[in-house]
């Protein structure tokens, strides 16, 4: 319920609190441990970093409404971009490492749950139509998140019954299950190849043969821990950590 947000050119965490009275929206430094209150009472939480430049987007919640919001650097204060139709929530907020794209999940007032991408320039000056969007029924799609060419977003849902992990091709609204698990995937984190995962696994050349669990004791992570490391490319990877 916090509302993470990150930038790794600075080393700031943002975050909201005080959920229980009007939410706040403060920031920490991950060296310092310095801790600073942005916005007080603002009611935003869903945040999410714009490495384009440096804004926060987040979904503010007033009067049964949810609303996204825009808070620009220096953070001091927010901006309505949309308010949605009463029963329409947006969550799981992302944005493309360009600063091009934005994408949420969304839940309307039937229950039905829909996977959305949005030109962030053009809902910024007013248009709230989806550039795409998937439909997934009853199923929630969770954490949907940008791959660092920003062609697809993925995320889990237990669409099939268990939660796995799906691929959404934004160019052509193509959904692909990547995994088939029996006891489900979740809260992935995709990175390219050559980065941390390299350091850990090395990759090899075949894509589909990185399908597969590995074992404790053999990544650097504590021994109660399980990854799951998966490989849909030669380009990115994603990997999840169950304690």
């Amino acid at each position: 319920m916090t509302g993470l947000a990150w930038d790794a050119a600075t080393r700031t965490l943002f975050y909201s609190n005080d959920h229980h009275a009007l939410r706040d929206v403060l920031s920490v430094n991950v060296d310092t441990a310095k801790e600073t209150l942005l916005l007080k009472d603002a009611r935003i939480g869903e945040l999410v970093f714009n490495r384009a430049d440096r804004s926060l987007i987040g979904v503010r919640h007033e009067s049964g409404l949810a609303t996204l919001v825009r808070i620009p650097h220096p953070y001091t204060e927010w901006h309505q971009i949309h308010t949605f139709p009463y029963g329409v929530v947006p969550y799981d907020l992302d944005i493309s490492p360009d600063g091009r794209l934005l994408s949420a999940s969304v839940a309307d007032v039937s229950g039905e749950q829909f996977l959305r991408v949005w030109p962030l320039e053009r809902m910024l000056a007013g248009n709230e139509e989806p550039l795409s969007e998937f439909r997934f029924g009853q199923s929630v799609p969770e954490n949907f998140v940008f791959s660092p060419d920003g062609r697809f977003l993925y995320g889990s849902s237990y669409y099939t019954g268990v939660s796995n992990i799906f691929r959404y091709e934004v160019a052509t609204g193509a959904m692909e299950a990547v995994s088939n698990a029996e006891a489900g995937y979740f809260r992935l984190d995709v990175t390219e190849v050559g980065h941390a995962l390299e350091s850990a696994v090395p990759l090899p050349q075949d894509p589909t043969a990185c399908f597969g669990r590995l074992h404790p004791g053999r990544l650097p992570f504590p021994p109660a821990s399980r990854l799951y490391l998966e490989c849909v490319s030669s380009e990115t990877a994603y990997w999840s950590v169950f304690h």
